[in-house]
């Protein structure tokens, strides 16, 4: 079982690895780019994206303030502007789409000799142990 938690260790040391050396492609801090692919083409308000991402509303809003200033996200306010909306601009949404893009890449990569079943095989461990660890107590 310890060999199974040094790996989960490793993947996240990796994740954090990648998510530098995409920071470092784009010109975006990591929060930018975990922000930039959390979201998509639909509106989402705060909570949702505090869901998504795992972090405190004021986290976001201070994340989401640069994103708004330089044109990749959009804020469609409401009567109530607790229930604020946030969109992608177009700006926005080919960075998602750029950085969606450039992780396929990265895993068609890593897994170029394996096969479609080991593929398929690794995506349905992965998602029941993320669920298994989603359900758990910290």
């Amino acid at each position: 079982m310890r060999d199974l938690t040094q790996l989960v260790v490793s993947v996240a040391k990796q994740s954090h690895l990648i998510e530098q050396a995409l920071s470092e492609e784009t010109d975006l801090p990591v929060s930018q780019i975990r922000l930039l692919l959390g979201m998509n083409e639909h509106s989402v308000n705060l909570q949702q994206l505090k869901d998504i991402l795992a972090l405190d509303i004021s986290t976001l809003s201070r994340q989401l303030a640069p994103l708004v200033k330089h044109g990749e996200v959009a804020v469609l306010t409401t009567n109530d502007k607790r229930q604020r909306q946030y969109r992608l601009t177009d700006t926005g949404l080919a960075h998602h789409q750029q950085l969606w893009h450039r992780l396929e890449q990265l895993q068609a990569s890593w897994t170029e000799d394996w096969s479609t079943t080991d593929i398929e095989s690794l995506a349905k461990l992965l998602q029941r142990l993320l669920k298994n660890m989603k359900t758990s107590d910290i």
